[in-house]
């Protein structure tokens, strides 16, 4: 993977070159020459993955690409933490496995992952499990493994689906069900508090104050 930290940068090869918005570039593995042509002084970030760290839970099907990639705003954090690796005087780097290195090797198959975006039906799996959030947050029984029997899916692809987009189940859910509340005391001010933790899907006015601080960092 490559990202120009800039414009006028092109890549060709026979291989098919994944290009996102001139800066982010992934190149599959394979043995085809590529070639890099700027313009002008440009700064590149290089990031190299062979087709083992690429299996498993980590896949990436460059035969089926996503419409477009993760925005500049989840990208570019990446990327600087890439560039603050190689910043690290080459003596202080630990050699071998180290949790440095597992955190880079993570990075880097984030990094790839998010340029080379998500085929549609995963996307499908993201909305499915919105759109059962959004329904029936109120219900005490919602979780992880019941949405995946809903839509007749793993609960490994829902969590999948959700790592994708940079989230969690019970982050989405938690952000739901605290939107419900803010509306519900917003529409019903004299509505007790243990009734609106209640009709949120929180239970109990405890478990919505604990939502309320995790949130807030509080």
């Amino acid at each position: 993977m490559i990202a120009a930290e800039g414009t006028g940068l092109t890549v060709a090869s026979e291989a098919s070159i994944i290009a996102r918005r001139s800066s982010w570039f992934v190149v599959p593995p394979g043995t085809e020459e590529v070639t890099f042509t700027a313009s002008k002084p440009i700064e590149l970030v290089f990031v190299s993955l062979d087709d083992t760290e690429l299996v498993g839970e980590h896949h990436i099907d460059f035969g089926r690409v996503g419409a477009d990639s993760a925005p500049e705003s989840v990208l570019r954090p990446l990327v600087a933490f890439v560039k603050s690796l190689c910043a690290i005087e080459s003596e202080h780097v630990d050699r071998g496995a180290s949790p440095l290195g597992e955190a880079a090797s993570e990075v880097a198959r984030a990094l790839v992952t998010a340029v080379v975006g998500e085929p549609a039906e995963r996307l499908d799996v993201f909305n499915a499990v919105m759109r059962i959030v959004l329904q029936d947050y109120p219900s005490p029984d919602l979780s992880l493994p019941a949405v995946a029997r809903a839509l007749g899916v793993s609960a490994r692809t829902v969590q999948s689906a959700l790592s994708a987009r940079g989230t969690t189940f019970s982050d989405e859910l938690r952000t739901v069900r605290l939107k419900a509340a803010s509306e519900l005391r917003s529409r019903n001010p004299g509505l007790p508090l243990s009734d609106v933790a209640k009709l949120a899907g929180f239970g109990t006015r405890q478990s919505l104050h604990r939502a309320m601080r995790k949130t807030h960092g509080n």
